[in-house]
Parts: C-alpha cells; structure tokens; sequence
C-alpha cells in the first residue's frame, strides 16, 4: 500500500491508476483501513486530474459502488455521505450509474439528516430530475 500512494501521488496515470483502483475494490473487504485511505487519496488525485485536463477515463465507474458500500458498512453513515460527496465532485458529464445502488442508500437513512437533505440538493442540481424523485422518495418515507 505504500508504494501505490507513492504512485497515486505522483499525479494521475491512465494505466496505473486503473489497476490501483482494481487493488482497492480487491482489497477493501480484508483490509479495509489501507484500502480506505488509498481510495480517499486515489480520487483526489482523479478528481484533480479530470477538473485540469477534462478529461474522462472510460472506466471511471468501475468498482465504486462496492468500495463506498463497504465504506458504510465499517464506518457509518457520515463517512459514507463523505465518499458519495467525494464522488460527485466528479464533472457533471461523468455518469453516476456505476454507483446507483450507494446512491439508493440515501433513502434508507432519517429524512431528518440534513446533510442527506444536502446531497440530494446537490445531485439535483449538478446531476438532473432523477435525483429528485429519490429525495421525494426518502422524505416520504
């Protein structure tokens, strides 16, 4: 793990940065601090990438649903809002499909969290209507 945030640190790299992300989602559910810590640098080092160069790595959506699930699943709600944060810092034209199932855990959570009412407000705003209708659903509730 210390050489891949070594290499994460250097500053994005299509080829590599693809199989450090392949450890990660391998890795997460065994030894889950390190890879916690490795994925939080991994997309500030992606997200600083896309934001410089626009530009969209076609495998972007890989693996992320399972790794913040996991996140929720070992550190709770918070932490897990901070990763689904996190990853809508991505550009508006990265799609969030590859972590619609982490997204549908928002409804789960007490329509009284006003960090959730946040998120919600920022996916509709940045992402579209379909994020509407899950807040709808989760204040329903």
């Amino acid at each position: 793990a210390q050489y891949l945030e070594k290499i994460i640190k250097q500053g994005f790299e299509q080829y590599s940065f693809s199989h450090i992300l392949n450890f990660i989602a391998d890795n997460i559910e065994n030894n889950f601090e390190e890879s916690y810590k490795l994925w939080k640098l991994w997309m500030k080092e992606l997200i600083k990438f896309i934001k410089k160069e626009d530009n969209n790595p076609v495998w972007i959506e890989f693996y992320h649903d399972q790794i913040i699930k996991t996140i929720k699943a070992h550190l709770g709600d918070e932490l897990y809002l901070e990763a689904l944060e996190m990853y809508n810092e991505l550009p508006s034209n990265i799609s969030l499909q590859g972590i619609k199932e982490s997204i549908e855990l928002l409804k789960s959570l007490p329509k009284e969290n006003k960090n959730v009412e946040a998120l919600f407000d920022k996916l509709i705003e940045y992402r579209g209507p379909y994020y509407h209708d899950l807040k709808q659903e989760w204040q329903a509730k």
